[in-house]
Order: C-alpha cells, then sequence, then structure tokens
C-alpha cells in the first residue's frame, strides 16, 4: 500500500516537470492557429489525454503532444464548421457577407503559412509580441536575449514577413507598419 502511494506521488511530480516543460510549447503551437480562449482549452485537453497515457507510456515526446494538439484543433476546426453550415442553412447570408469572410479566412491562411516560414525565434518573438501582447522587455526575458537584441530580431522578423507575405499574395508589397495589424487580426 505504501509503495502504491509513493508510487502515485513519483508518477504525479514527473508529470508536473513534464507539463512544466512542455505547456508553452503547445499552447504557442495552438495559439498560432486559434485564439488564445480556444488555444488554452485545447492545451488542457492535450495534457489531460497526456495525462491518461503517461501511466502507460512515461517516455511521451513533444511530437506526440503537437500531433494531438493539430488532431484536438482540427476536430474543433470541423465542430465550427458544422455549426456554421448548420447556421447557413437557418439563415440568409448575404453575398458581401460571405465574400468577407472568405477573404478573412484566405487572410488566416496565409499568415499561418507565412509566419511557419519564418526561423523558429523570429516568429516565436512576433507571436509572443503581438499575439500576447507582450512588451519587447518581457519578450526579451522570454527569450534570454537583451532588449536591444529582441528589438533588432523583431525587426528582422518584420522585414521578412512583410517580404514572404508580399511574395505569397496578391499584393505587390506590403507597409512594414501593417505587419502588427495582420498578425493582431490573426487573435480574433
Amino acid at each position: 500500500m505504501v509503495g502504491t502511494a509513493t508510487r502515485a506521488t513519483v508518477v504525479h511530480k514527473d508529470f508536473e516537470q513534464f507539463y512544466g516543460h512542455h505547456v508553452d510549447e503547445v499552447y504557442r503551437y495552438l495559439r498560432v492557429r486559434s485564439s488564445a480562449e480556444l488555444a488554452e482549452e485545447l492545451t488542457a485537453e492535450v495534457f489531460v489525454s497526456a495525462f491518461k497515457t503517461w501511466s502507460v507510456d512515461e517516455h511521451l515526446q513533444t511530437g506526440w503532444l503537437i500531433t494531438v494538439a493539430r488532431r484536438r484543433l482540427i476536430d474543433e476546426w470541423r465542430r465550427q464548421a458544422r455549426s456554421r453550415d448548420r447556421q447557413q442553412h437557418l439563415a440568409i447570408v448575404t453575398p458581401t457577407e460571405s465574400a468577407a469572410s472568405d477573404s478573412e479566412t484566405e487572410t488566416r491562411m496565409l499568415v499561418m503559412e507565412v509566419l511557419d516560414s519564418l526561423p523558429p525565434l523570429q516568429r516565436q518573438a512576433l507571436l509572443l509580441c503581438y499575439l500576447d501582447d507582450l512588451s519587447v522587455a518581457a519578450v526579451a526575458v522570454i527569450l534570454n536575449r537583451s532588449y536591444r537584441a529582441v528589438e533588432s530580431l523583431l525587426a528582422r522578423a518584420r522585414r521578412n514577413f512583410a517580404r514572404l507575405y508580399a511574395a505569397t499574395s496578391d499584393d505587390e508589397e506590403v507597409e512594414l507598419h501593417l505587419v502588427p495589424q495582420l498578425l493582431c487580426d490573426q487573435s480574433r
């Protein structure tokens, strides 16, 4: 009986350490692709699944977590699409509303594609600054960089984002001051 209680305590401590090590990475993956509220909810679901699996296989990897996160997100997108389909059957949608919705979806997908093509550190800095609304000083602490290094990193990231966005969209050039707007619009 004592051995079982000790084993459970060790399992919980191991899992707490595992959770602390991976929760930010899973949340950031989901946050780039969804709202903050949905990212938080799905992150919790991912770690509930991980905890259920933990007693069977204590060697879970980041890839497994991201796979579960991606599948949960896809399930949520499907649920939302079914809900939208039902609403469209019940209500008349004007062509301009539908076109605006399609345009927003297209822009969101393009922004996600461009973010995925950025170097990881630049992507992380942009996401922390614009989606998580953190100051440059806070981003510097998280990335373990100096304030000036993060300012420089963000400048390069904005330039690269604008260049890549313009190359993959119909826009010939994206003004640098519009990059935060494009990123912030993705959090809605």
